[in-house]
């Protein structure tokens, strides 16, 4: 399952490939992946489906606004001073908390969820699986599947993650092209267009107000407006869909 994912680290295709292996290995529905560090709240770096409806967008931008607190995991998404790769799942009838079952789970049509967690020095990194009801929660064999590469596929992840943190912009000029190329790009507003070149240079969204001479509320509205029609939930997943576009030429490591 695990081969392709290997083969493509550090390339744009990273996300669709490693969603391939979880959709026809087990069935998962939907693939994110989010880091756990210092901030109050999550960082999306990855978060995709096989629905036409935006569901996993809509739901990522639900659990890191703040129904991560109640996610029944939460505790293990922390740093350890040892490295550590645990496996979690849970069926959706096992959730306590009902307004997160409900809202996460039962109202999108999600029977459970399998968590692949990397404890590191600094952060956790989390690839959360989800199954649709009509396959059921995830079941004995899925949970000794991921057992046997939940090493090779913490590895895998790091790797990647490590290859891929340090490509940075070089211009804004350079960057509207390559979201402009993207099959939706021609739905963005200029405005949007300079929130989201701006996000790929680094930019806090405090910094974008002020470069931009517009509020912060702006600069939140037109980046989720941006990621909307974009099809993205996160400024790496952003940064992907550039590389996505084979604009490498505009960047550099």
């Amino acid at each position: 399952m695990l081969d392709n994912v290997i083969l493509s680290i550090g390339s744009p295709d990273f996300n669709a490939v490693l969603f391939d292996a979880f959709e026809r290995g087990l069935r998962a529905r939907q693939v994110v992946l989010y880091r756990f560090g210092a901030a109050a709240d999550p960082e999306t770096l990855m978060a995709k489906d096989n629905r036409t409806d935006g569901c996993v967008h809509s739901l990522v931008h639900d659990y890191v606004s703040g129904y991560h607190r109640h996610d029944p995991f939460r505790a293990h998404y922390r740093a350890s001073d040892v490295r550590r790769v645990a496996v979690e799942d849970i069926a959706v009838k096992d959730i306590a908390d009902t307004h997160y079952a409900q809202h996460l789970f039962v109202e999108p049509g999600i029977a459970g969820k399998l968590c692949v967690i990397l404890r590191r020095s600094t952060d956790a990194i989390c690839l959360s699986l989800y199954r649709d009801r009509k396959h059921k929660s995830f079941g004995g064999d899925d949970l000794d599947r991921i057992h046997r590469m939940k090493l090779d596929l913490a590895a895998a992840l790091e790797r990647h993650l490590t290859l891929t943190a340090d490509t940075t912009p070089t211009s804004f000029e350079d960057l509207a092209p390559a979201l402009l190329a993207h099959p939706k790009g021609d739905l963005l507003s200029a405005r949007e267009v300079a929130v989201c070149t701006r996000l790929l240079m680094g930019y806090s969204n405090e910094a974008i107000a002020l470069d931009l001479d517009i509020s912060f509320h702006s600069v939140r509205t037109y980046r989720r407006r941006a990621y909307l029609k974009l099809g993205v939930t996160s400024q790496n997943e952003l940064f992907s869909l550039v590389l996505a576009n084979k604009t490498a030429c505009f960047l550099r490591r």
